[in-house]
């Protein structure tokens, strides 16, 4: 890490510069712009289909943010969150705690040619935003151990993790994180 905490050394200012987080709306025309430059990412990252990001679209609750690159006007990095009561409604993570003032991170992807750049920090803080102005207090998430991105939590939310528990999944070792947005 640089000096800078939370900066990679490979840090690309220039790029930095221009990849551009907003808030998308959620809604299936949103999705037809910008499911093919999500897909080809999240398909080689996650293997993911796109009947399993495209919900998220579908739902008027959900929080999307992206990062697009205003050089080529792709869109190279999604997050999207939900209310916890309808994340947990599957039957998934049944026995967790859902506040009501509670969002979970279902999903947070970028390209892998714009990983380790220090853009997924600003993708982040632009839905933490929206999801403040909408009134909720905590966010929570699981994230994999492998890959440090656990590791990576911590270090960005530090003492705003409220509850930390490590567990098992099918995608591997991960850890689930309740983190304050005050």
């Amino acid at each position: 890490m640089s000096s800078i905490e939370g900066t990679p050394k490979n840090h690309n200012e220039a790029l930095a510069q221009r990849c551009v987080p907003e808030i998308v709306q959620a809604t299936p025309e949103v999705w037809s712009t910008i499911k093919d430059d999500v897909m080809s990412f999240e398909k080689e990252l996650f293997g993911l289909e796109e009947t399993d990001i495209s919900y998220a679209f579908q739902n008027t609750e959900a929080t999307i943010a992206i990062l697009r690159d205003v050089k080529t006007n792709e869109v190279v990095g999604i997050t999207y969150a939900e209310p916890v009561a309808q994340a947990y409604q599957s039957g998934l993570h049944a026995e967790r705690e859902k506040l009501p003032n509670a969002i979970y991170i279902q999903n947070t992807a970028l390209d892998p040619d714009y990983m380790k750049q220090g853009l997924v920090g600003p993708l982040m803080d632009c839905l933490e935003e929206a999801l403040r102005a909408k009134g909720y207090k905590f966010i929570e998430r699981d994230s994999v151990v492998a890959h440090a991105y656990a590791e990576n939590i911590k270090r960005k939310y530090g003492d705003r993790i409220m509850l930390e528990i490590p567990h098992s999944s099918k995608w591997g070792d991960q850890v689930f994180f309740r983190i304050s947005l005050a």
